[in-house]
């Protein structure tokens, strides 16, 4: 909870029951990479080479700067990729 940096999704609580775990997080209104890369293709629109660029140096800088802090994110794709808005 005290990692607050650019592209990393803020967590603000953790409530853990016998069967369950709750996590809150910040909002994610923009939904998951694979979403977006779906309905671009489904729309016969294809990111260009700068869209790719820009989109992959924020998931670095947030993979760098969890690994800065001593975090390992062992499960990344585009699935777990989600934009703020």
């Amino acid at each position: 909870m005290k990692i607050d940096g650019p592209y990393v999704v803020k967590l603000y609580e953790i409530f853990e029951e016998s069967r369950f775990i709750h996590i809150v997080m910040e909002e994610c209104k923009g939904g998951q990479l694979s979403d977006r890369i779906i309905q671009n293709i489904k729309n016969n629109k294809f990111y260009t080479e700068r869209e790719i660029a820009k989109v992959l140096q924020q998931i670095m800088s947030a993979i760098a700067y969890c690994r800065d802090n001593g975090i390992a994110h062992r499960d990344l794709k585009p699935e777990n990729i989600l934009y703020r808005s």
